[in-house]
C-alpha cells in the first residue's frame, strides 16, 4: 500500500525527525534521533540501510541532484555537514562550520549547496560549490534563518525567518531582491 513503518523497519523506539526525498522520488532519506538511513521505494521494498550513528541529533538531511550524495547535519560543538555516497555507503566528504548550522538547500541542478548558520552577532549564509565542497562566498543575513528552499529552476532562493519574516534572493546576482 505504499506506506513504511519505520518503528519496525528499523527496530527503533524513537519516532521520525526528518525525511528527505530524492530528486526522482527513488531513495527516500529518514533520521531518528542521531540515526539515519536510507530506503528505496521504487519498487516499494522493506530495505534499510541504517548509517553509522552520529554524535548528536541530525538536524538536516538533504539529497544531491544529479548524484548518489547524502548531505546530514548534525550539530556538536560546530556544525558538521557529511556528504555520503549512500548507495556504496561510503563517507565522501566532511565540511566543519564555525557556527551551528540551521537549514542546508542544494540548488535543483546540484551544483551549489547552501547553509545557513545563525549566531549571536550575525546570521550567514554559506554557499559551496558542490565539485569541490569549498565555501565559495558568504553572505549576512539580516534575521535568523529556519530554512531556506530553492525554485524548481534554480533562480530564486526563498528564506524563513526567524520572527516570520521571509526573504528571496535573486541566485544569478545573490541580492536579497524582497524582505516580507
Amino acid at each position: 500500500n505504499g506506506e513504511y513503518n519505520l518503528a519496525k523497519l528499523t527496530n527503533a523506539s524513537t519516532e521520525t525527525r526528518l525525511v528527505a526525498l530524492c530528486q526522482d522520488a527513488q531513495w527516500l532519506a529518514y533520521s531518528l534521533g542521531s540515526q539515519f538511513g536510507i530506503i528505496p521505494t521504487q519498487p516499494l521494498q522493506q530495505v534499510n540501510w541504517s548509517f553509522p550513528q552520529r554524535q548528536a541529533p541530525i538536524t538536516n538531511l538533504c539529497f544531491v541532484p544529479g548524484t548518489d550524495w547524502l548531505m546530514v547535519n548534525y550539530n556538536v560543538d560546530n556544525s558538521l555537514v557529511e556528504i555520503w555516497d549512500f548507495k556504496q555507503r561510503e563517507l565522501v566528504h566532511t565540511i566543519q562550520f564555525d557556527r551551528r548550522i540551521t537549514t542546508l538547500a542544494v540548488d535543483p541542478r546540484g551544483r551549489n549547496i547552501l547553509a545557513c548558520t545563525n549566531g549571536h552577532d550575525q546570521s550567514k549564509m554559506y554557499l559551496l560549490e558542490t565539485n569541490q565542497f569549498k565555501v565559495i562566498d558568504e553572505y549576512s543575513l539580516r534575521a535568523n534563518a529556519r530554512i531556506c528552499r530553492f525554485s524548481p529552476d534554480g533562480r530564486t532562493l526563498a528564506i524563513g525567518h526567524q520572527g516570520g519574516q521571509i526573504s528571496l534572493w535573486d541566485t544569478t546576482t545573490w541580492d536579497a531582491v524582497h524582505w516580507m
